[in-house]
């Protein structure tokens, strides 16, 4: 009795029993190969149905791979060095960014615009230092609290509480508003002791 491909018959009790199905290697196919040595191969699970494009460096480390999945393109880039320049607007849209920079950021704008729906941390193990032409700190319901593990040092020319010029809300991108000077703002009289005339009259002798 012949036994079909892929299936072996058992002598003890004559039953086929099939044999595994041999898993499908991904086709690789070499696309090109750089005179200076990095190599463009893409591979996928047929040669018509590539999912996958990397490009590798000498070395073997991959420097580019683009995965073509279902939902969409993935894209890895491994460089030494990473520069994009643009001369009209470059647009980040995505659902979450994370930036790693152990060695330090900087950043240099014209102008720069927060718009936080949630809160906002800042967190340093050294000193924040922050300078400006002016500042202006407005809480519009809560408190503002201030903490300090030593001394709160409070230098000014003049140093007003509860003063009668309301502070100015500025919006952002907005130039700062023009303050009136400290001499418009009326000057409360200080209270005077009534000066006492002395007297220039002698006293009668009897």
């Amino acid at each position: 009795m012949g036994v079909g491909f892929g299936a072996v018959k058992s002598k003890a009790r004559g039953k086929v029993v099939p044999l595994p199905a041999k898993r499908a290697q991904p086709a690789r196919l070499a696309i090109a190969t750089l005179a200076s040595g990095y190599r463009l191969t893409s591979s996928g699970p047929s040669v018509r149905e590539q999912d996958l494009i990397t490009l590798t460096a000498p070395d073997g480390r991959v420097c580019l791979s683009v995965a073509l999945r279902p939902e969409g393109p993935l894209v890895e880039v491994h460089a030494q060095s990473l520069s994009v320049a643009s001369d009209g607007v470059l647009r980040l849209d995505c659902d979450r960014l994370e930036i790693r920079a152990p060695g330090g950021t900087s950043l240099q704008t014209g102008s720069l615009v927060q718009d936080i729906a949630g809160d906002l941390r800042t967190r340093a193990g050294g000193v924040i230092e922050s300078e400006a032409h002016a500042q202006r700190l407005h809480a519009r319901r809560g408190d503002v609290a201030l903490s300090a593990n030593d001394d709160v040092t409070l230098d000014g020319e003049r140093v007003r509480l509860n003063s009668p010029r309301e502070a100015t809300l500025v919006q952002p991108g907005a130039p700062l508003p023009t303050l009136p000077p400290l001499a418009a703002v009326p000057a409360v009289p200080r209270a005077t002791a009534p000066s006492r005339k002395r007297s220039t009259s002698r006293p009668t002798r009897t």
